[in-house]
């Protein structure tokens, strides 16, 4: 039917580079961006040494509130001496969020129980089968190391011997108060979670606003059929074929069709015109592009801020997850009953692309299950923004106490794992045992011996 391109006005990297950061170097976010080389992130994560000095002589703060996903944060908030409140854009991954490092204070105590936590990249429900189960305790095992070598050897050991500091000292894990995180338990798996973590909610979906005249237009005017809205994020994309692929999906769609992509996202040997595009627009406002009530269904890669401005305003969505987190987030909306996944490895079609979209189109029940998802975000008492400013301000009024923290940091991990209860335990029980069988081994050998005489 008919397509409408739409592109972002610049690149997440782009936009950070444009930042007046002042002191702090963004060469780990610009590589993250740019899919750069782990080894070549890690060096880059630090932070200038007239930093400290600039922030304390510029005001007295009372907490440091921070991105959890920054190296600088743990290590910023050691060397102002303040109280942290982190936030995450990105779910609870375990083990990452999980992990039984305790140097880093990126640690939360969450408790990850394999039986029913996918571990991250699984894509795994909860209700997992004997043999996800044994993949997912895999998964946790080997993630575990790559984490503990990716961050604690590679990352904040040598960022730590540079400025001073230990961030695994008592004094230093007490500093992370609070963790707020940017999701919702209507699509979140149910999880214990301790007194510190809040889960506020998503912080970018918002009712509506009237779209710009042109798009207002396009999306106006698509009748019954309604529109459909694809977004692949700007972090990872897919090749030259699947791009072919994909405008023949679209191209065949009943709906009309918001597709942002710009020439800077397209790889070599693929064009805007090729694929029947023009350059129409330079940005799309998706929550209010996704509200708009002639909305049907959403493309997207499965980023988690897109995935729950859909579930927001109740639109169904078709994921086709590329890279980290994405697979889960899509496995969470397939879950719920709103969503279907394609699967990006192997061969990308346009019957399979088109063959989910329509399905989302043509059966009610995605529509229903992605309406109570609505409705179970918008019911609360206070906005998701309001809750993480109530948290924020309340850890600047109890000056920073870690009271809500749970004291797996403080126990030696001897004890934490119980492994002392547990010696006991086999003492007392295996000594009873022992001194039975030295007592009875004597008693009968006592009994042998008149009879050996006596023959």
């Amino acid at each position: 039917m008919l397509l409408y391109q739409v592109v972002a006005a610049q690149s997440d990297a782009d936009a950070f580079a444009k930042l007046d950061w002042s002191g702090m170097e963004i060469e780990t976010y610009t590589a993250a961006y740019n899919q750069s080389d782990w080894r070549d992130q890690a060096r880059k994560a630090r932070f200038k040494d007239p930093i400290q000095g600039g922030l304390e002589a510029e005001f007295g703060a009372d907490v440091l509130f921070g991105d959890w996903a920054y190296y600088c944060t743990p290590a910023l908030s050691e060397m102002l001496k303040l109280p942290r409140v982190t936030v995450s854009n990105i779910p609870i991954l375990d083990p990452v969020h999980t992990t039984w490092d305790r140097s880093t204070g990126r640690r939360m105590h969450a408790s990850n129980m394999l039986a029913y936590t996918p571990q991250v990249g699984t894509g795994f429900p909860s209700a997992m089968s004997f043999a996800q189960r044994v993949e997912n305790v895999i998964t946790y095992a080997v993630a575990s190391l790559i984490d503990w070598v990716a961050f604690h050897r590679m990352i904040y050991k040598p960022m730590g011997a540079r400025h001073g500091i230990d961030l695994g000292t008592p004094e230093a894990l007490s500093r992370g108060v609070m963790h707020l995180f940017n999701v919702d338990f209507a699509l979140e798996f149910p999880r214990k979670l301790p007194p510190n973590v809040k889960l506020v909610g998503p912080l970018m979906p918002e009712p509506p606003k009237p779209l710009p005249a042109d798009l207002e237009e396009f999306v106006g005017g698509s009748a019954e059929a309604g529109a459909v809205y694809v977004s692949l994020g700007t972090v990872c994309s897919i090749g030259a074929q699947e791009f072919r692929e994909l405008a023949a999906a679209l191209s065949a769609l009943p709906s009309r069709v918001i597709w942002k992509v710009g020439a800077d996202d397209l790889p070599q040997g693929v064009s805007l015109a090729s694929l029947g595009l023009a350059d129409n627009v330079k940005w799309a406002p998706q929550n209010d592009v996704l509200g708009h009530s002639k909305m049907r269904a959403f493309l997207t890669h499965g980023g988690v801020n897109g995935l729950y401005e859909a579930a927001y305003h109740g639109v169904p969505i078709a994921g086709i997850p590329l890279i980290a987190d994405q697979k889960d987030n899509v496995a969470k909306a397939v879950h719920r009953g709103f969503g279907l996944a394609v699967d990006p490895h192997g061969c990308l079609t346009a019957a399979r692309i088109g063959g989910a979209l329509r399905r989302l189109l043509a059966e009610p029940g995605f529509r229903a299950a992605a309406a109570k998802l609505s409705r179970r975000l918008r019911s609360r008492p206070r906005t998701p923004a309001q809750e993480a400013a109530d948290w924020v301000q309340h850890v600047i009024d109890t000056e920073g106490e870690p009271y809500l923290q749970t004291p797996e940091d403080t126990i030696p991990l001897a004890s934490l794992l119980l492994l002392d209860v547990f010696a006991f335990f086999t003492v007392a029980t295996l000594a009873p045992l022992g001194i039975a069988w030295a007592v009875g081994s004597r008693l009968l050998a006592a009994r042998r011996a008149p009879k050996a005489k006596a023959a």
